[in-house]
């Protein structure tokens, strides 16, 4: 486990509401997505049915991307 992951993760099960802990899944999905060599297109895209939590594209690929956290989630 790398030590930028380890801080991620003990600020990350700090957070007790929903929401920021939401916020800073996706923010984390959207680091690991562009490092990986996604291109972001959007994020939080309201529709007339729910939310998109990331769009990215990888290579000619557009992928739709729901983020889920969980208090201790960690990545594989």
């Amino acid at each position: 486990m790398t030590r930028w992951w380890q801080a991620t993760r003990d600020s990350f099960r700090q957070l007790g509401a929903t929401h920021p802990r939401g916020v800073a899944a996706e923010e984390y999905a959207a680091s690991w997505l562009t490092r990986q060599g996604f291109r972001l297109v959007a994020r939080n895209v309201r529709t007339a049915v729910g939310e998109i939590d990331v769009i990215a594209e990888e290579g000619e690929t557009l992928c739709f991307i729901e983020v889920k956290a969980r208090a201790g989630d960690e990545p594989d």
